[in-house]
């Protein structure tokens, strides 16, 4: 769903035009195609979305320093919810990992 809402905001805000603008279509486009594939509970999307996570988790802690140094405490705190929540994700592919699948890759 967060891959629909970036889509959306580029769309909105017309930002879909920048040149820097392909970093969020590639990651909206693999956040898409791996959120409608974890729906189904498909293996490969469980490998690419901890890939995400991983990604998503540095991002964030790189933002809290950045903010923590700059003294942006709003912002600083804002990322260490990501922060959370991208190792949340992780634990929950963590726990589906363990449980028996039937599909392999």
């Amino acid at each position: 769903m967060l891959a629909l809402a970036l889509l959306a905001g580029l769309l909105r805000y017309d930002h879909w035009n920048e040149i820097g603008a392909w970093v969020a279509r590639v990651i909206c486009i693999i956040g898409a195609a791996t959120g409608i594939a974890f729906m189904f509970a498909r293996l490969w999307a469980q490998v690419i979305m901890a890939v995400l996570m991983i990604v998503a988790a540095l991002f964030f802690l790189d933002m809290v320093l950045m903010f923590g140094f700059h003294g942006n405490r709003p912002w600083m705190y804002l990322m260490v919810v990501g922060v959370a929540i991208a190792f949340y994700t992780m634990v929950f592919l963590l726990v589906l990992a363990a449980s028996p699948s039937d599909e392999q890759l």
